[in-house]
């Protein structure tokens, strides 16, 4: 079972969307924060174009005036990829590995042609008015809905996460990355340079935030009047790579302001666009998931590797722990590095592998390569786990040839051949992964991305790891979400503190004449129906300073009320709730009012709290809790609650009818420095 967040949260009602955005696909996950009630984290499972799922490709096609024509899984569409052609539209993919491109041998000059191509004037869309993205249904170019403005706050420049989170590594660049120029049919465009990467960034961006819109409403009750209320206030969270610096998170504040979710400045709001590492986020979600094995890895000290393997790379790092409580920090011990294998190397290899093997056979054509690398990633490479497992793939046509091990179209592949398409893969991987591991002394690696759920590497880990006394880490659900979940984690970990009453919450009382008499007191003195006298004035609390609050905190002081039945007054019970700090001044040795029966100035009414007893007098006389036979007056059993309610910390009056408790009206204490 997952580990869930611990704190409820006592803020004003929010919504929190959390945007990761992948360079082969992205996902979104939402919180809403209510009062008093721990946030639960749920991720987005509809996007257009596709089947249920939590993700969707980043992928954004557009036409010769650079507008967004279709989104996500809706780019791989036939009518879509039909029209790109004939139209000359661009289909962009992989734009996030152009923000910060790895250097690699020949590509030099690619990268002086991007830096160009990006100082080139393209006009912008205006950032003025901030907006909501309409649902994916109805989502037309530029659609705007619900204006709002908001007050101005100093332009933010970098995370907001501590330092030792977000130390990035290596050069920043200066300037947006373009894309390069590539239509639906790989060819390369001379007429149109394509879009710039912060205008791509703002398109995709806003394409998510009004799919999880669309889903929100779906899911939630009352959702679409939910998300447009909370709008104008909803905080973003950004996963980045742990190797982006300020250069490229200001590309995406700028992407955010394009798009119109956030405003620009002078009005732009820090506390409403966090960035924080990937790898953070991942550490977080693993942490949620590891199940039982991960319990000591997650509670212990001792240092380990983060291996994140996904389609187009892998990342790994090394981090120590430096403290656990009150909350998990990390810092890394080793640089992240990154490795340009991952499923899609694995891919490209079964491709060469399987080219090879078709072209001396009936199926040498490009079409049963296509189709046995789709069948290759449909069936076999999520699944393969050891060298002893075989694999039949269909080919086009039913023929046969034995000499390929092909009968009746279909072909046969031995575990020893499909292992040796992984190994190059795995082996780049095991090394690196090892060396980080040897460096920091770590005593668990941790597992994540769409490539670290393969069987075969999960495998290949703990034979090379677990005999070496060092744990294997993978999460008991799919990682796909990890770093949104994970983003989302981390971040309603550290800003949602356990809460504590900041002061006293109490009331006057009237206590024992007899045991609290002092020589030369002057205090009012009352005396009730049945003869027993009692000093006013007593400072009494209900719920003390520092008292710890959740959403099930109930505290309560019970009162006996003696109501005289012939007193012609309604039976209605009040009583006036007051704050108090007790390291104030004056010292009042526990009295609420001074000698003249008037509260002290370090006393703060905040409300009076009552409750209509008709019944509950009925019904004590029936049962005789009374003064024997005259029957002059009853006694009434109360208590007052101080409790957190829907949207504050309220306070009533309650009591027992026919054994069950009922309350009066709440007083609701909305004062947030109380607590």
């Amino acid at each position: 079972m997952p580990v869930g967040l611990e704190n409820a949260y006592f803020g004003e009602e929010q919504l929190v969307i959390t945007l990761d955005v992948g360079n082969t696909f992205s996902s979104v996950s939402i919180a809403h924060l209510e009062f008093g009630q721990i946030p639960t984290i749920r991720t987005v499972t509809r996007y257009p174009g596709g089947h249920a799922s939590s993700r969707t490709p980043s992928s954004i096609a557009y036409d010769l005036k650079e507008r967004p024509r279709a989104y996500g899984a809706e780019t791989l569409e036939a009518s879509v990829v039909s029209r790109a052609k004939t139209e000359g539209w661009v289909v962009v993919t992989g734009f996030k590995a152009q923000m910060k491109p790895a250097p690699s041998d020949g590509e030099v000059t690619q990268s002086a042609k991007s830096r160009k191509l990006s100082k080139k004037p393209k006009p912008e869309r205006s950032a003025t008015n901030l907006t909501i993205p309409s649902s994916p249904s109805t989502l037309s170019l530029n659609s705007l809905s619900q204006s709002t403005t908001s007050s101005g706050y100093p332009l933010l420049s970098r995370s907001l996460i501590p330092d030792q989170l977000i130390d990035a590594y290596g050069e920043y660049l200066d300037g947006d990355w373009v894309v390069p120029p590539i239509s639906s049919n790989g060819k390369k465009m001379a007429r149109y340079e394509g879009p710039v990467l912060k205008l791509i960034y703002a398109d995709h961006i806003k394409h998510l935030v009004a799919c999880a819109r669309a889903w929100f409403a779906e899911t939630t009750p009352q959702g679409e009047d939910v998300f447009v209320r909370l709008w104008p206030t909803c905080t973003f969270i950004i996963p980045h790579p742990a190797d982006w610096g300020s250069a490229e998170t200001d590309v995406l504040r700028d992407a955010m302001q394009l798009a119109r979710l956030v405003p620009a400045e002078p009005l732009f709001q820090p506390h409403r666009l966090v960035f924080l590492k990937e790898t953070a986020a991942i550490v977080y979600f693993a942490r949620a998931h590891a199940g039982v094995a991960g319990q000591n890895w997650a509670t212990s000290q001792q240092p380990f590797v983060l291996c994140d393997t996904a389609e187009v790379g892998t990342s790994v790092i090394g981090y120590k722990v430096v403290a656990l409580s009150p909350l998990l920090k990390l810092q890394p011990y080793d640089p992240l590095s990154k490795l340009p294998v991952g499923a899609r190397t694995v891919t490209q290899a079964f491709q060469t592998f399987i080219t090879k093997k078709l072209s001396k056979s009936k199926f040498r054509n490009a079409e049963n390569v296509t189709v046995a690398v789709q069948e290759f990633e449909r069936l076999i490479k999520p699944k393969f786990g050891s060298h002893e497992e075989n694999f039949e793939i269909r080919l086009l046509g039913d023929a046969t040839d034995l000499g390929a091990n092909i009968v009746n179209g279909f072909l046969t592949l031995k575990g020893v051949d499909i292992e040796d398409v992984f190994q190059p893969t795995i082996a780049a991987i095991l090394a690196r992964v090892s060396a980080v591991a040897s460096l920091g002394e770590a005593k668990a690696i941790v597992v994540a991305g769409g490539f670290g759920e393969s069987p075969y590497l999960q495998r290949r880990l703990r034979e090379t790891f677990e005999p070496r006394g060092i744990s294997i880490i993978i999460p008991e659900i799919p990682t796909h979400n990890a770093v949104s979940e994970g983003a989302a984690r981390f971040y309603l970990t550290h800003t949602i503190q356990p809460r504590q009453l900041q002061v006293d919450f109490g009331v006057s009382s009237a206590v024992d004449w007899s045991s609290n008499w002092e020589k030369g007191m002057d205090r009012p003195i009352f005396t009730s129906v049945d003869g027993k006298r009692f000093i006013l004035g007593k400072w009494t609390a209900v719920a003390g300073k520092n008292s710890r609050i959740s959403s099930d905190t109930v505290f309560r002081k019970t009162y006996n009320m003696k109501y005289v039945l012939d007193s012609g007054e309604e039976p209605n019970f009040k009583l006036e709730l007051w704050t108090h700090d007790p390291a104030s001044e004056p010292e009042t040795n526990g009295w609420m009012t001074n000698l003249e029966g008037k509260p002290y100035p370090n006393f703060t009414s905040i409300g009076e709290v009552a409750a209509d007893l008709r019944t509950l007098v009925e019904e004590a006389m029936h049962k005789g809790t009374s003064n024997s036979k005259a029957k002059k007056w009853v006694q009434l059993d109360v208590q007052l609650l101080l409790y957190v309610g829907a949207e504050s910390l309220q306070a009533c009056v309650a009591w027992t009818e026919k054994g069950v408790e009922r309350r009066g009206p709440p007083l609701s204490i909305k004062n947030a420095s109380f607590f």
